[in-house]
This record gives C-alpha cells, sequence and structure tokens, in this order.
C-alpha cells in the first residue's frame, strides 16, 4: 500500500470503514503510512459508519480529517490539501 501511494505521488489518501471492527486495522495502516518518513506530506482522510456513530473518533487514530460522504469528503479533501 505505501509504495503504491509514494509511486503514484498522491497527496490524499481516503479510508473507509464499514464495520466497527475495522477500525484497529486503519488505525494501524494510518500508523504505519505516518512513520514513513516519504509520506510525510500525505494526507489521510476517513469515512464509514464507525465515524459517522463517534465523530471524534477520527482523531484517535490520528487520521487528518474526517466525511459523512463521497460529497463531504470531497469538499474536505480540497480543504485539507490546498
Amino acid at each position: 500500500m505505501e509504495q503504491a501511494v509514494a509511486d503514484h505521488k498522491a497527496n490524499l489518501l481516503a479510508i473507509s470503514v464499514t464495520l466497527p471492527i475495522h477500525v484497529s486495522k486503519a488505525a494501524a495502516l494510518i500508523k504505519q503510512i505516518k512513520s514513513n518518513p516519504e509520506l510525510s506530506e500525505l494526507t489521510i482522510l476517513v469515512g464509514g459508519y464507525p465515524f459517522i456513530q463517534h465523530p471524534d473518533l477520527w482523531k484517535k487514530i490520528n487520521a487528518d480529517g474526517f466525511a459523512e460522504d463521497a460529497n463531504q469528503a470531497i469538499m474536505i479533501a480540497e480543504q485539507l490539501t490546498s
């Protein structure tokens, strides 16, 4: 995953989590990505049911932002990456 992000020179990664049991996997992925100096400029946006149910959860897993739906994700992504 990290190599694909680096190869494509991405500036934003959006992660969607459907089931609460997968939040820990998203947190581990974010931790792994943020520990890579090559990806220090990457912005990570999360969304999905667990984050809607617990609005501050995205902060606890060290994401850079949260969106409730695709339209909001576009707006927030533009704000975070401009």
